[in-house]
């Protein structure tokens, strides 16, 4: 089981620091398309063929190409949007119908993918920004979280409306105000969220709530303020970041148990978390290090044991320089890539995941 070969598969990385690999044998940037101002926000549809972007006030979806990149003179849709001048949150429903937008406010934006057609839900909730968004297919769940309550508000999308709202109180904890990510266990049942305190700084833990009557919630007690959530290959485990030491955490998703160490990290702030469908890549931005980087648990003949039950020496690491503070990172589906936002520079680049040394298949 994953619970068990995951500190194995990571722990090569806690000895030597990887070095910032050249384009032409580790992670690369295949595109860099420039906005009118910096992007807040990003999305890959599930099939692949179009991606979302904000930008203060807009929201723009661009198709995608065969080989991935963005067909910058292809915009599918483009809409002006009250409340995202700081951040939104951006995400497709898994089958790729419906994108959702979260703006400030508790108000909630959808769009059809074939008419572009679009309608609002308005949770009421004056001047919070949105910091967590996921969507699930069955059951048909939204989730949101927000940067002032750590509660989870949870929506119905097969059936979108302020009336369908559940609001889900973190348990486990107490003198928390603040949210963070978000993601959910596949049946809907179990969510997780980073929730913090009013304290300065404020001081963030990763939590488990259920949305079952009478089922228990917790704190997890990581050894430093989280920042992203993902959820693992095998959903049975979540994968959150650090910031203050950073580092790769692995977390038991169905009960309370000490995080496990998966790897350190090399930037000094790191910023979100993604792994690929294929679980052969987890991708890291990192806002203060201006970098990306890549840890791969396949074995070097690019084949992946479904449990990921490999032998260390078998795991690498690369960081990739973006010259820009990466804040946001979205994967591609079916491909070894990655969609970051640059924000000094006011770019998306799009960045091809390899090791040096292992070849994906």
């Amino acid at each position: 089981m994953l619970r068990y070969s995951l500190p194995m598969v990571f722990a090569a990385c806690l000895a030597v620091a990887p070095p910032l690999w050249a384009a032409d044998d580790g992670p690369r940037v295949i595109q860099t398309m420039t906005m009118p101002v910096a992007p807040n926000g990003l999305a890959v549809a599930p099939g692949g063929g179009r991606i979302a972007i904000t930008t203060p006030s807009r929201l723009r979806v661009y198709a995608l190409k065969s080989d991935g990149t963005i067909d910058a003179g292809h915009v599918l849709f483009s809409k002006n949007i009250a409340g995202i001048d700081v951040q939104s949150r951006l995400a497709f429903t898994p089958n790729g119908k419906r994108l959702y937008l979260a703006a400030k406010d508790g108000v909630v934006h959808f769009f059809d993918c074939e008419t572009w057609t679009g309608n609002t839900i308005n949770l009421d909730l004056a001047n919070m920004w949105p910091w967590g968004i996921y969507a699930l297919e069955n059951p048909p769940l939204l989730l949101l979280s927000y940067n002032l309550t750590p509660d989870i508000f949870v929506v119905n999308h097969a059936a979108p409306k302020s009336s369908n709202v559940e609001r889900i109180k973190p348990t486990g904890g107490s003198g928390f105000s603040y949210g963070g990510e978000v993601t959910a266990r596949a049946d809907g049942l179990r969510l997780y969220g980073r929730m913090g305190t009013p304290t300065s700084p404020a001081q963030y833990v990763v939590h488990s709530a259920a949305r079952t009557a009478g089922q228990p919630g917790w704190v997890y007690d990581l050894p430093g303020q989280p920042f992203g959530l993902c959820l693992g290959p095998d959903v049975n485990h979540v994968l959150a970041i650090t910031a203050e030491d950073p580092k790769l955490y692995i977390l038991d998703a169905n009960v309370k148990q000490p995080p496990v160490l998966g790897c350190n990290l090399d930037g000094p702030s790191p910023s979100e978390v993604a792994l690929t469908n294929d679980g052969y890549y987890a991708v890291i931005a990192d806002i203060g290090g201006a970098s990306v980087t890549v840890v791969s648990g396949h074995d070097l003949r690019g084949r992946l044991d479904p449990a990921l039950n490999l032998s260390a020496s078998k795991v690498r690491r690369a960081v990739l320089a973006m010259g820009s503070r990466v804040e946001h990172v979205a994967l591609h589906p079916t491909r070894p890539l990655a969609y970051v936002t640059c924000l000094d520079t006011k770019q998306v680049k799009v960045v091809k995941l390899a090791i040096p040394g292992i070849e994906h298949p």
